[in-house]
């Protein structure tokens, strides 16, 4: 009976108490005054990321029957995909002309070595032309030095001329004043006439 007691009283004793605390809890909660609900700004979505610039543009193209769909970033690089799709197109017509019972698979590889080789002499022809233009480069230079050369050759050529031009002038004033030193001076016509007309006035007189 004691037990029982103790336990019926334990339990009531717990019971009580959480009671009470579930009273005071409801009390401290409606105390509690409300929040106001207050919307927030939310921020837009990034766009979703296609792995493309905006301003590129997509090019749809036909090659070998089939479609396909490029991308490009503007209307230069969309002029060279469709100029490239139909110089592709008429590779695989050509080799389809030339074996018309291959399969298409192997009419596209054929075209595919067909392009490979045509890039291969390009290379090639892009190199030799190089190499010329260096080797005519290097041959201006030279050029270019040598008239440098020859330009410094002429200018000293002329500087030489000028000097003996100015020694030949200052020997044939030499020898004109030694000429003159050693014969005597010649008169002029009218000086000639009185010498003359004194020499016969001379001679008359004495006669």
């Amino acid at each position: 009976m004691r037990t029982s007691d103790s336990g019926n009283s334990i339990y009531e004793k717990f019971s009580s108490a959480s009671a009470e605390k579930d009273i005071k809890k409801k009390e401290s909660v409606q105390k509690v005054a409300p929040v106001p609900y207050r919307q927030l700004a939310r921020r837009p979505l990034p766009a979703p990321d296609t792995g493309h610039d905006r301003t590129t543009r997509a090019v749809s193209v036909h090659v070998a029957g089939m479609q396909y769909r490029l991308i490009t970033a503007d209307e230069d690089g969309e002029a060279n995909i469709r100029r490239t799709a139909e110089r592709a197109e008429q590779m695989i017509h050509k080799v389809q002309a030339a074996s018309p019972g291959m399969t298409l698979t192997s009419v596209t590889v054929l075209a595919l070595l067909n392009a490979v080789d045509e890039l291969f002499q390009s290379e090639t022809a892009v190199r030799a032309v190089q190499q010329e233009t260096e080797s005519l480069r290097t041959a201006q230079a030279a050029d270019k030095t040598n008239f440098n050369r020859l330009r410094e050759i002429n200018w000293d050529l002329k500087k030489e001329i000028l000097r003996l031009q100015k020694v030949i002038e200052g020997y044939e004033k030499m020898g004109e004043e030694s000429d003159l030193a050693k014969t005597p001076g010649k008169l002029l016509p009218l000086e000639e006439l009185i010498n003359d007309k004194i020499s016969d006035d001379r001679t008359g007189d004495k006669s």
